[in-house]
C-alpha cells in the first residue's frame, strides 16, 4: 500500500505538471488523434495505478512520432551535411596517414565522389548507413512514422548510388564504398582500404 500511495501521488504530480504546462504545438499521436488525447490516456493510466506504462506511452507519443510538417522537414533535411561529414573526415585523415594523396569531390566525375585517388584510378564514397541504406547495419531501418515518404526517399538514394557506380565503372574507375559504421574501428578500416586500393593497381 505505501508503494501504491507513492505511485499515485507521483502520478498526480506529474499529470498536474503536464496539464498545467502543456507542450506547445502539440503534434498528432501515432493513432492520428490530437496530442491532447495522449494526455488523456496518460491521465487514465495514472489513475489506473499504471504510472510506468503511462509514462512510457506518453514519451513515445510525444518524442518518437514524426510530427514535422512537410516544410519543416524539408528545412531540417537541407541543413544536413552532404560533404565533410565526420565519417568522411575520419577516412580522409586515415588515408593521409597511410601516405595516399587524393582530391576531393571532383565535379567532373559522376556523383562527385568524396575522395578521388587518381594514381590508383579509384574513388571512395563515404556513405551514411541510414541515408544510403547499409543492408548489413542496424542503422538502415525505415522510420515507422510517415514510412511511405521515407521508403520512397531512401530508395531513390540507393538507386542513385547504383547509377553513379555504374557510370564510374564504365569510365574505368574502381569504386570503393566505406560505410559510416565501418569508420568506428580504425585498424579494421585501414586494413580494408589498403587491401582494396592496392588491388586496384593489379
Amino acid at each position: 500500500m505505501p508503494e501504491l500511495s507513492f505511485s499515485l501521488a507521483h502520478s498526480r504530480c506529474s499529470l498536474g505538471y503536464l496539464l498545467h504546462f502543456p507542450p506547445n504545438n502539440l503534434p498528432q499521436s501515432h493513432f492520428g488523434l490530437p496530442r491532447q488525447n495522449a494526455l488523456a490516456d496518460f491521465a487514465f493510466d495514472c489513475f489506473s495505478f499504471n504510472f510506468l506504462s503511462a509514462t512510457l506511452n506518453f514519451c513515445y507519443n510525444y518524442f518518437m512520432v514524426d510530427h514535422l510538417t512537410k516544410e519543416m522537414r524539408s528545412w531540417n533535411m537541407s541543413r544536413i551535411r552532404s560533404k565533410n561529414t565526420k565519417p568522411e573526415m575520419i577516412v580522409r585523415s586515415l588515408l593521409h596517414r597511410m601516405g595516399y594523396r587524393f582530391r576531393l569531390h571532383r565535379r567532373d566525375l559522376p556523383g562527385k565522389p568524396d575522395i578521388v585517388l587518381p594514381k590508383y584510378r579509384t574513388v571512395v564514397f563515404v556513405h551514411g548507413c541510414f541515408w544510403h541504406q547499409h543492408t548489413e547495419c542496424k542503422e538502415s531501418h525505415v522510420p515507422k512514422s510517415n514510412s511511405d515518404f521515407w521508403k520512397s526517399k531512401l530508395l531513390r538514394n540507393v538507386e542513385r548510388d547504383k547509377r553513379y557506380q555504374k557510370n564510374l565503372a564504365e569510365l574505368g574507375w574502381r569504386v570503393l564504398v566505406v560505410w559510416e559504421c565501418e569508420t568506428e574501428n580504425a585498424a579494421t578500416l585501414e586494413d580494408m582500404l589498403s587491401t582494396k586500393i592496392q588491388c586496384s593497381r593489379l
